[in-house]
């Protein structure tokens, strides 16, 4: 865990020609720190304005200068405080030097990690690198640069840097200060192994802004054999790895609410029973396994189960070689790794490249049988092709990825649409959503030109079909029970609602606004409480709130105008609870006191039998009643001018 821990520092550019990108910088910033709350919750953030109207940071209290740098935020661990601060940026009117903010950066850096501590430590700086850097009081702009990165090598922090250049911004040229400020930073990446990303456009800004960098670790260690007399030393790493969610925990809420030291996760503790007498619990070394065999189970112990096991040996055999063509691209399984040769030696460097060099001049890829670690369980067959070094600093090297076994070989069939129902037929805007995603899976559109940089672009897959294929609680009704002329909608023709709503053009090109989602505007009929809940968790204005109560009285008063029955008393009471919580929330109870007093007796009743509440209130009068409250199997009293109601 410390190994991969990061220490980050987020710089960034709130100057006056960085104005009109905040609000986007801002939400990939805040995407970022998502992520990490998500996936790397025990990482280090910590945030610098630079370019701002005052100066509040240590260097400028113990130094002097470095003045219109901010330390919003020291580093501490990431957490939703910090999500909440980058939600937005403001706008200032300061200096935009990075190159002071950098040296802030790296002092709080060094300041909260120790000599020699584990885990990565970077610098992401955004900027538009329009405003010129000022001149040095001593020497030149490049022995600062020269003299900060040596600094930066020395504590082996990492400098990102975003620079937002759009395309075709009014025609314009780019400044003589960007184009030095570019030259300044690509200086600093270079030599601190980082990297500078120039974001044309607000689409590949999410990807740019790159949650962490991961530090390789081998996979394997050890020979190829080519032969039984012929080896190669390789190192074996992992070229990508996919991004897992991290596993879920059981948590309980029936600690103590006062219990500040309460961690409320799950503990089990598993105890086995005699079959004869329940309370005689069985001993481990009592305790044998048992694998079903037919109808009995078959005892097998420790000791036999040990004798029985396929033991595998640690090593990478060569199989043999085959053409290109025979081991199509749609046969890759998993992840893809990397061959390097062994850590400065020049024998198995010159080997790798003889033969990576032969391999490809003959078409050829050799087939490779896997035991990455000694006793595994599951031996890996895969296929070695070559990847030549660019020039001669890069090393040969071979790419290898997972192959099927034959029986891992499967045809899928999927049946026509034309059989199906009219229900279940796809309307036109999802046959439109899913041609948008192939085409947008064409990563050239254009010859020779790429569109979009695919380590750089956000997975479009979701974004794309989502709006179009939602999923729907499917609710099981009785067998016999009535159907109104709402629930025969859609048996004869296939309508989706909203239908009209979103149109999807074929060729449209992808949006930042698409990519980020779309943000709720009010509270629909389909999933009332889950809209009313994000617009009351929306921060870019105050309207919201008022607009989500609105919205939700609207929402019940309609339900209950539209009754049967009661058949929409579930859902309202649903609603009228979620508004109430909201409206304690927000300490805007006095909005839903006048729709509780007007509530229909009816559905006040409804609440009162169905609660399992001991109900005392004058909203639910003797008065009102229509019919008997002896019929209705409920006892009323009266008690001090309220009515009491208890069920029975």
């Amino acid at each position: 865990m410390a190994r991969n821990k990061e220490t980050l520092i987020l710089l960034v550019d709130i100057g006056p020609s960085m104005h009109p990108h905040l609000d986007y910088a801002a939400r990939a910033i805040s995407a970022l720190v998502q992520r990490k709350i998500v996936h790397n919750k025990h990482d280090e953030v910590g945030l610098v304005f630079f370019g701002a109207n005052d100066t509040d940071n240590e260097l400028s209290s113990e130094l002097g200068g470095y003045e219109d740098i901010v330390v919003l935020r020291p580093i501490a661990v990431v957490s939703e405080e910090l999500a909440q601060a980058v939600d937005q940026f403001s706008k200032e009117y300061g200096t935009s030097d990075f190159m002071d903010a950098m040296v802030v950066a790296m002092d709080l850096i060094v300041k909260k990690c120790a000599a020699g501590s584990k885990g990565n430590k970077r610098i992401y700086l955004i900027t538009d690198g329009e405003s010129p850097v000022k001149e040095p009081e001593e020497g030149t702009k490049s022995e600062q640069v020269e003299l900060l990165r040596n600094q930066l090598q020395m504590h082996n922090i990492i400098l990102d840097a975003v620079v937002i250049r759009l395309k075709g911004e009014n025609g314009a040229l780019e400044s003589k200060a960007s184009q030095e400020n570019e030259f300044l930073l690509r200086s600093f990446a270079d030599g601190t192994m980082g990297d500078l990303v120039l974001v044309e456009s607000y689409t590949t800004l999410l990807g740019a802004v790159k949650s962490r960098s991961v530090s390789p670790t081998t996979l394997y260690r050890g020979d190829l054999e080519l032969t039984p007399n012929m080896s190669i030393k390789v190192w074996v790493y992992k070229k990508v790895s996919s991004e897992r969610m991290p596993t879920l925990r059981i948590y309980s809420d029936k600690a103590p609410l006062l219990d500040t030291t309460a961690t409320h996760e799950v503990k089990f503790d598993i105890e086995y029973k005699s079959s004869v007498d329940l309370d005689v619990s069985i001993a481990p070394e009592q305790r044998i396994k048992a694998y079903k065999y037919g109808p009995q189970y078959v005892p097998i112990s420790s000791k036999e189960e040990e004798a029985l096991k396929f033991r595998t040996e640690k090593g990478l055999k060569v199989v043999g070689f085959t053409d290109k063509s025979n081991v199509p691209r749609h046969y890759f399984m998993k992840e893809t790794n990397v061959f390097v040769p062994e850590l400065r030696n020049t024998r198995s460097t010159l080997a790798i490249s003889c033969l990576a060099r032969a391999m490809e001049a003959e078409g050829k890829v050799a087939i490779v049988r896997c035991v990455w670690r000694a006793g595994q369980a599951n031996v890996a067959l895969g296929v070695l092709t070559p990847c030549l070094g660019s020039d001669d600093s890069v090393a040969d090297c071979f790419y290898f990825n997972n192959i099927p076994f034959s029986e891992d070989l499967r045809e899928f069939a999927f049946a026509s649409f034309k059989d199906r129902p009219s229900t279940q037929q796809p309307t036109r805007l999802q046959q439109e959503a899913a041609d948008a995603l192939v085409q947008m899976m064409d990563l050239v559109p254009y010859p020779g030109q790429e569109f979009l940089m695919p380590e750089r672009t956000v997975n479009p897959v979701l974004q794309t079909f989502k709006e179009q294929f939602q999923l729907i609680r499917s609710t099981q009704t009785e067998k016999g029970g009535r159907k109104f002329w709402k629930d025969r909608l859609g048996e004869n023709e296939a309508a989706l609602p909203g239908e009209d709503l979103l149109q999807i053009e074929d060729g449209k090109p992808l949006t930042f606004e698409f990519l980020t989602g779309k943000k709720v505007e009010q509270v629909g009929s389909l999933n009332p409480v889950e809209d009313f809940e994000a617009l009351l968790a929306r921060r870019d204005s105050d309207q919201w709130v008022t607009k989500a109560i609105k919205g939700m009285k609207k929402i019940i008063t309609d339900l209950l105008n539209s009754a049967y029955n009661g058949n929409t008393y579930e859902k309202a009471v649903t609603c009228l609870i979620a508004l109430r919580r909201g409206c304690v929330i927000q300490e805007l109870s006095v909005m839903v006191t006048g729709l509780l007093r007007r509530l229909p007796w009816e559905l006040k009743a409804h609440i009162a039998f169905n609660s399992r509440l001991y109900c005392k209130s004058r909203l639910i009068s003797i008065r009102s009643w229509k019919k008997s409250p002896t019929d209705a199997g409920v006892n009323v009293k009266m008690t001090s001018g309220n009515w009491l109601l208890l069920k029975t």
